[in-house]
């Protein structure tokens, strides 16, 4: 059976993890890194949690989204997509009241079009984590993911429609979870032929910290839920 061109899935594995740090899963997360100058959408930095990183906090964070170790061939590291600050214009929590003392982006991909990342952001203390999983998590966010990645495989000339999604809260990750499941249909600008497209977007939050996992066109949905659960683990402590 006829299949997309490997070299647009993994094209559109880069403009989909592009689109999540740019339209919502960055947020979900708490992962919002400030954007290059100019890039900012319109009021929205102020609304952004302020930092004041220490090396501990910090050397936790990039500890727990260490991948290589667990992840071998075909999988290889990378860095992480550019994050631009979010521009999704109907769903921005006001995060401005919480201050984040570590954080840490991973990436890994295969040439196939598959790829991972993992993000990490520790706050000053577990009630102030608690409550950006609650501002950042749910229908809302689900929505702009949905269109945000949407979009983002339009940017690179395919044609996605979408098949389904959902937001679960189990299976648990960590103390408090949500699932973004995320299934759509591409269609190859050349041959018109459709594939099966899915996107997941781990949110969870442990002690202090809250992170995510971003998996694009990854099949084994038993390893997501391992990958996930191993940063999560991890972090407990912190």
């Amino acid at each position: 059976m006829a299949t997309v061109d490997m070299r647009f899935l993994a094209a559109a594995a880069l403009a989909v993890l592009v689109a999540l740090a740019a339209y919502a899963g960055g947020r979900a997360a708490g992962v919002w890194d400030p954007p290059p100058e100019g890039l900012a959408a319109p009021g929205l930095d102020g609304r952004r949690p302020k930092e004041d990183l220490n090396e501990r906090d910090t050397a936790s964070a990039k500890a727990a989204v260490m991948l290589a170790p667990t992840l071998q061939a075909p999988w290889r590291e990378v860095d992480p997509t550019p994050d631009r600050g979010s521009r999704c214009e109907t769903f921005r929590p006001d995060l401005s009241q919480f201050t984040i003392t570590g954080k840490a982006r991973s990436a890994m991909k295969t040439e196939t079009g598959s790829r991972i990342e993992f993000s990490v952001k520790i706050y000053a203390d577990a009630e102030q984590a608690s409550e950006v999983f609650r501002l950042t998590t749910g229908p809302r966010e689900l929505r702009c993911i949905r269109d945000g990645v949407a979009e983002g495989l339009r940017s690179v000339g395919l044609t996605p429609r979408v098949v389904a999604t959902d937001v679960l809260r189990e299976p648990a990750v960590a103390s408090e979870t949500a699932i973004y499941v995320l299934h759509y249909e591409l269609e190859h600008p050349e041959t018109e032929v459709r594939q099966p497209y899915p996107v997941e977007v781990f949110v969870f939050r442990t002690g202090r910290a809250v992170g995510a996992a971003f998996f694009t066109f990854v099949a084994d949905k038993a390893d997501e839920l391992r990958q996930a659960r191993l940063v999560a683990a991890r972090l407990r402590g912190v």
